[in-house]
C-alpha cells in the first residue's frame, strides 16, 4: 500500500494542510500512521473521504452530519445528495428579481 505525505493528501483532496489536521483531530478523518521519521502517512482512502467531505460541504452539509455520515444511513443520503447536485442545474439565476 502506497503512503502520502499530509501534503500530497491535501493537494490531491483540494484542501489545506491544516484542514486535514483539524479533521483529524475533530474525528472526520481516522488519526494517521507515524512513520519512523514521525511524519503523518496517508492513504488514497483517505484522500476519497477528504473529497467526500468537501463535496458534502459544498451542499451545505455541516460537520457533526458529515461526521454522523459514518453511519450507513446518512452515508446513502450524503452520497445521493452529491448525485443530484451534479445533474440537477440551479435554477437561482433564473428567478426574476422583485418588483
Amino acid at each position: 500500500m502506497k503512503t502520502l505525505t499530509i501534503g500530497k493528501v491535501a493537494r490531491d483532496a483540494g484542501i489545506g494542510v491544516d484542514t486535514v489536521r483539524f479533521y483529524e483531530r475533530e474525528g472526520l478523518l481516522p488519526h494517521a500512521d507515524r512513520a519512523a521519521h514521525g511524519y503523518r502517512t496517508y492513504s488514497e482512502q483517505d484522500i476519497h473521504r477528504l473529497r467526500f467531505i468537501r463535496r458534502a460541504k459544498s451542499l451545505r452539509f455541516s460537520l457533526v452530519e458529515i461526521a454522523d455520515g459514518k453511519t450507513s444511513r446518512v452515508g446513502r443520503i450524503g452520497r445521493s445528495r452529491i448525485s443530484r447536485h451534479r445533474t440537477t442545474p440551479s435554477l437561482s439565476c433564473m428567478t426574476s428579481p422583485p418588483a
